[in-house]
């Protein structure tokens, strides 16, 4: 190593070990005072807010949709979607995001088609408007697969239908 880099290395390093906080003992606590909450927070860490997801603690509040502390969507879709979907591969599930992604699925009768199913959960009620299938379809011309260029919206519908409906079986399952 030339000298020119080894100064260059030992002046950087002194440089950032000059960079550490000095705190004198006595001078006077610069942070505000802390209630028990934000103590709390401080101490264990919540990511979301404040019924999302926790780092520890026992923050678990059973609802009336069944979601405890740690996800951030209706776990009776979430479960429900999941239930649905079972025959088909999946890519990736994000349960507090709320999306679940499928490989593509070719039904047996149909080798020609095939589709991909993306559901997004929103929120934490059991409602309509918390669920949405998106459902890609191509089909294979020659040997390559081609995308249908409108999504399959009833293909969507049925599925969002589906889901709703075991979501408030299981619902009712519960109580």
């Amino acid at each position: 190593m030339s000298i020119k880099k080894l100064m260059l290395v030992v002046s950087m390093s002194a440089l950032l070990a000059g960079c550490g906080k000095y705190r004198d003992k006595n001078a006077p606590d610069e942070q505000a005072p802390m209630d028990s909450e934000d103590r709390r927070k401080f101490t264990f860490g919540s990511i979301i807010g404040d019924e999302t997801l926790v780092f520890a603690g026992d923050r678990k509040k059973k609802s009336s949709d069944g979601n405890g502390g740690g996800v951030s969507v209706n776990a009776y879709l979430w479960q429900a979607s999941l239930e649905a979907i079972k025959f088909m591969p999946l890519v990736s599930t994000d349960a507090n995001g709320g999306v679940i992604v499928t490989d593509w699925y070719s039904e047996s009768q149909k080798t020609n088609e095939r589709i991909k199913v993306t559901l997004y959960i929103r929120g934490l009620e059991l409602r309509v408007e918390a669920i949405q299938a998106v459902v890609q379809k191509q089909v294979l011309r020659g040997a390559q697969w081609l995308n249908v260029d409108e999504s399959d919206s009833l293909t969507a519908s049925n599925l969002e239908n589906i889901i709703l409906t075991k979501a408030r079986n299981l619902r009712l399952q519960s109580k």
